[in-house]
């Protein structure tokens, strides 16, 4: 699919805003953008959290977009997702049931969804994915954005979700 030209709009939170790059020309949007030649704007708001307002948000892009694809990217994993109580002290559900509720929403609502939650290989533990790919057990690193970015760019091609690399 040659994406050359075409408009693409990133909403999302601090990953799409791109926390975590050296800088931030490196994030993914940046990267795309790059190596598509898309015509991209970055509406990545760090602290943002989608989770109630997915179902008004769907609702909204499809009326103000109608015959756009719009597609949904799930949270990826990091080190304090299982547990219940939040860096402030309140009580919080586990991210996989964050994540497991989106995924079934945006489906539910006939969107796509690019699932990187549950896309990790088995045998790769936590730690290991957050070392490999995050700066602070959350954000991606230079290397988790281009990852990320070339995610996008191989499901916009062939409708797959791109395996993550097998790292040490």
């Amino acid at each position: 699919m040659d994406l050359k030209g075409k408009r693409i709009w990133f909403l999302g939170d601090s990953i799409t805003y791109g926390v975590g790059a050296s800088d931030l020309s490196l994030n993914y949007v940046n990267r795309f953008a790059a190596k598509t030649g898309a015509d991209v704007r970055n509406y990545g708001i760090s602290g943002t959290r989608f989770g109630r307002a997915t179902r008004v948000l769907i609702s909204k892009l499809k009326a103000k977009y109608p015959g756009s694809r719009i597609i949904f990217i799930s949270p990826l994993h990091r080190l304090s997702e299982n547990d219940l109580i939040n860096e402030i002290g309140m009580k919080r559900e586990k991210l996989s049931s964050y994540v497991d509720s989106i995924i079934s929403i945006v489906k539910d609502s006939g969107i796509e969804i690019i699932d990187l939650f549950h896309n990790v290989p088995e045998d790769m533990s936590l730690l290991s994915f957050c070392k490999s790919f995050t700066c602070d057990g959350l954000h991606p690193t230079d290397f988790g954005y281009d990852y990320l970015c070339n995610v996008i760019i191989h499901y916009l091609e062939t409708g797959k979700i791109l395996p993550w690399p097998v790292v040490d």
